[in-house]
């Protein structure tokens, strides 16, 4: 067993996912559906090998008033990773949906919790994890690497896949730059949080509020479409959905179409590192502000208009990385019981927010014989009024999620949201 640390610094951005359970569950959701049944045992001894060597995964965090810090502890597998069994499929699916919603406070023992539901023969893995260890482009990485781990060990071989076990710091992201560019990008003190022209998805008032990941579909016929169409504009296929996005906020809030409308998209910072990955499982994510000045009846007018404001956005160097010195200096010169309510203060959370987690390729998600039937990832479960869009990409299928603890009416005016917005998608590339 790799030697344990008995304490990890809690890092920047270890900090800011705690602060922000104030706007949402700080919770990564995954979803893998199978064609068959997991070995326990084996997905036990992989899980096993992945947390010995990240041990931020089974530390409790402690919100020191001074200086926050996580207590690293012993790893009990078994807690960890749960099988339930059911013989109803619906009862099954109800039991997946349940352990997908849950929510793991910072102060156990252990930061991630998966739960195997079977039912018929098949299986289906939930794994919730602490926002705080790492974001979604982390994920992806620790579940490419736990596939590899799992089928080493049930083909007899010993384990041998990639994990981060470096640096999680944000410094990294400086690594890239020449010294010159370097100390500008450490410079970059503007407060980026305050979005213009920005507007509240009409959620109602009242009711029971509850945990809801809404989850929309489109096929692979769709994506080469949306593919192809996507390249004949010299637009990525997330600009193309932004501006989907875009039309339908418009169109389900009633703004009035001759006003500017501006919606933060997550940024993967990644790109700014030397080996442009990073070094340990973190969080590296900032985000641009995608404009349009109102909305045009021509659906491919926006898709335009957002491509022109995007290709705007990433001829910025350092465009994602404004204020990352401000919350540094925040951290670092106050103690956390000035610094967390302080950064409060002059931080507004957007209402609402559009993040592409990105995709696996089919070979990279392969748990030894069986095979992954579908697979997503999605974010945290926003609070009213805040809600966010994350789509995932798998088997060219993409999945898109809106995840907020909401009322039933709410939940049905999100999925008349996605409705809406994958209609907009069509008229755009028809």
């Amino acid at each position: 067993m790799t030697k344990q640390p008995k304490r990890l610094k809690a890092q920047m951005w270890d900090k800011m996912q705690y602060l922000f359970r104030n706007y949402y569950d700080r919770m990564l959701h995954v979803r893998i559906d199978f064609d068959g049944m997991l070995d326990i045992a084996a997905l036990k001894e992989a899980y096993n090998y992945m947390l010995e060597r990240v041990p931020v995964l089974h530390s409790r965090f402690h919100n020191n008033f001074i200086k926050p810090y996580w207590s690293v502890k012993k790893i009990d597998i078994d807690s960890i990773v749960t099988l339930k069994q059911y013989s109803d499929p619906a009862k099954a699916e109800r039991a997946a949906n349940e352990a997908l919603i849950r929510e793991i406070p910072a102060q156990s023992d252990a930061q991630i919790r998966v739960t195997v539901v079977r039912c018929g023969g098949k299986d289906i893995m939930i794994q919730l994890l602490n926002h705080m260890c790492m974001d979604g482009g982390d994920t992806k990485s620790f579940v490419k690497s736990l596939s590899k781990v799992y089928s080493d060990i049930v083909a007899g071989r010993t384990p041998d896949a990639p994990v981060k076990t470096g640096d999680r710091s944000h410094w990294q992201l400086y690594t890239g730059f020449d010294e010159e560019k370097r100390k500008v990008a450490k410079g970059l003190y503007k407060n980026v949080s305050r979005v213009k022209d920005k507007i509240k998805f009409p959620f109602v008032k009242g009711g029971e509020l509850k945990p809801h990941v809404v989850v929309k579909r489109c096929d692979e016929e769709f994506f080469d479409k949306l593919k192809a169409y996507s390249k004949s504009i010299g637009a990525t296929i997330n600009d193309i959905i932004l501006a989907a996005y875009i039309r339908e906020l418009y169109k389900i809030t009633g703004m009035d179409k001759d006003r500017p409308l501006g919606v933060p998209c997550m940024v993967d910072l990644r790109r700014y590192i030397d080996i442009k990955d990073s070094y340990g499982y973190s969080n590296h994510v900032g985000f641009m502000i995608s404009r349009v000045d109102r909305l045009d009846d021509d659906p491919k007018v926006t898709a335009l208009k957002v491509k022109a404001n995007s290709e705007e956005n990433k001829a910025d160097p350092y465009m994602g990385l404004y204020a990352l010195p401000l919350l540094n200096l925040a951290y670092t010169i106050f103690p956390q019981f000035i610094s967390e309510p302080a950064i409060s203060l002059g931080y507004d959370n957007p209402y609402t927010g559009l993040s592409n987690i990105g995709l696996i390729a089919d070979g990279d998600a392969n748990f030894g014989p069986l095979k992954t039937v579908d697979l997503y990832i999605t974010g945290a479960i926003k609070k009213k009024p805040y809600m966010q869009l994350s789509l995932y990409t798998f088997r060219k299928k993409i999945t898109f999620t809106i995840a907020v603890t909401c009322s039933e009416e709410d939940r049905r005016i999100i999925c008349s949201f996605l409705d809406g917005m994958l209609d907009e998608l069509y008229n755009i590339i028809a």
